[in-house]
């Protein structure tokens, strides 16, 4: 059965892998800025503090979401998993 995952990791993003430590990863190290709904950082190891995002860029992030969904089912997946972690 092909399927798709989708996913924001919102303010989980630029992080190592969690066999490396899960930290986020400093600029330098190959992180990146982090977008989430609110600026809130997520907590414990992940302590980078997001840019909130406006509200046209979560709108577009759900439009988005939407036509990769549709888009997964036109190319044939019988399933996905949507995990947008974009709470507020």
């Amino acid at each position: 059965m092909p399927g798709i995952q989708i996913a924001h990791a919102g303010r989980k993003a630029s992080a190592a892998r969690p066999w490396e430590g899960g930290a986020h990863l400093a600029d330098e190290d190959g992180g990146w800025p982090v977008i989430a709904p609110s600026a809130l950082a997520f907590g414990g190891d992940l302590t980078k503090v997001p840019r909130a995002m406006s509200l046209e860029e979560i709108t577009r992030v759900q439009d988005e979401f939407v036509a990769a969904a549709k888009r997964s089912l036109a190319a044939g997946a019988n399933g996905w998993n949507c995990t947008p972690r974009m709470v507020i």
